[in-house]
């Protein structure tokens, strides 16, 4: 959905009666949650080897770097989430 897809949904549930909260609750993912770093690196390389592939080179070196700061537990991330809840209007 993008930056902007939680406002924009927002507005568009508004616009069909509901009553909509919106609350930002950003993923903070620390040294220790080596799972979701892997997860993390590893979408984002593959994303970017699908749509450039002739960086794939490149991207596998970023990727190898990044997972070896994640294995030095040096790495922490702050992932923008917003989370949004909708009732029916009355």
């Amino acid at each position: 959905m993008g930056a902007c897809g939680a406002d924009e949904f927002a507005e568009r549930l508004r616009g069909h009666g509901f009553e909509v909260w919106i609350a930002n609750t950003n993923w903070r993912v620390g040294p220790d949650d080596l799972a979701m770093h892997h997860a993390l690196i590893d979408g984002m390389a593959g994303g970017a080897r699908e749509a450039v592939p002739e960086g794939a080179k490149t991207f596998l070196a970023r990727r190898n770097r990044r997972l070896a700061q994640v294995k030095a537990r040096s790495v922490e991330v702050l992932v923008g989430h917003v989370d949004l809840f909708a009732t029916p209007g009355r």
